[in-house]
């Protein structure tokens, strides 16, 4: 294999330029970027959706989010930088006290008794037993 000296360092010069390319920003690499300012938004009461919007009319058509990859990426770059999450809904204030149950109170009421009250205790037995002919 004939390889010279020519040919090498054409190959070496071009391995040095092909990094200097200046690629675009990630998707992602975005979001980081606009994480304080839709922190900011957030907070005075702004949707998430609603940004959504803003933002991916401004983005270029191979750039172009979906929702749900907007809300992760939020995510991430909020918990990237150290941002407070932003709770705008649920629970407000304490939870009321649990109620307890006595379980072997609604066992025992929830089982009736093997005899009725009025039933009398049987005392013959003789008709419990099966009497069979002697011809089989």
């Amino acid at each position: 294999m004939g390889v010279d000296k020519k040919l090498l360092n054409e190959i070496k010069q071009d391995l040095k330029t092909a990094g200097n390319t200046d690629r675009g920003m990630t998707t992602k690499e975005v979001m980081v970027a606009l994480a304080p300012t839709i922190h900011e938004r957030l907070r005075a009461g702004e949707k998430l959706v609603d940004l959504y919007a803003i933002v991916r009319a401004k983005l270029p058509q191979e750039a172009r989010l979906t929702q749900t990859s907007f809300k992760r990426y939020w995510q991430d770059a909020r918990q990237e930088i150290g941002l407070a999450p932003i709770k705008t809904s649920g629970r407000k204030g304490p939870r009321p006290p649990a109620v307890t149950v006595d379980v072997a109170a609604v066992v025992t009421a929830a089982v009736p008794s093997p005899e009725p009250n009025n039933a009398t205790p049987r005392t013959s037995t003789a008709s419990d037993f099966r009497t069979d002919s002697e011809e089989f």
